[in-house]
This record gives C-alpha cells, structure tokens and sequence, in this order.
C-alpha cells in the first residue's frame, strides 16, 4: 500500500483517505477522529485531499464518529486543504 502523501506526489491528484477505518474511525473516541482529520491534514502538505477511510468505514462505526470527520473538516483553514472539498451533507 502507497501511503497518502506518497500517493499524491506520485500521481500528482488529489488522493482519498487518511483515516484509520478499523482503529480511529471505527473504534476511536470523536475526539480523536478530530485529531486524526486534523494530522492528514498538515502531513498532506497542500496536495489535494479527501478525508476518507483508508479503505471503507465499517458498518458498526458510530454515527458519532462519522460527524467528528464531518465537523472537523468545516474547521479546517482553507490553506490546509487547497483543492479539498466537503462534499454534500447529511443529518447524520
């Protein structure tokens, strides 16, 4: 597996992922799917991006944790995702 950040310098696109879909994100305190959002975010360094699971969000994953993903994305500065966009909404 290419890690993210390696992903989109190889391919120069916008790369999907970033989150932990059995640990963070399925398993995680929102909080840390916050912290989580937050650290793809700096480690992308201005490559488009975006936030996913690294692979699917399971089943099981609280409803609470896919609004943390959500919430932390609108609070991002636009300088920390350049081409990213929240796409949608929905009432979780």
């Amino acid at each position: 597996n290419v890690w993210l950040l390696e992903g989109a310098k190889l391919t120069g696109k916008a790369v999907i992922g970033g989150l932990s879909h059995h640990g963070t994100l399925a398993t995680g305190r929102p909080e840390e799917v916050a912290e989580e959002v937050s650290w793809t975010a700096e480690m992308i360094e201005g490559s488009g991006w975006m936030v996913g699971p690294a692979c699917a969000a399971p089943p099981e994953t609280p409803a609470e944790n896919l609004r943390a993903v959500r919430d932390a994305v609108e609070g991002l500065e636009p300088g920390q995702t350049p081409r990213s966009t929240v796409i949608g909404s929905t009432d979780w």
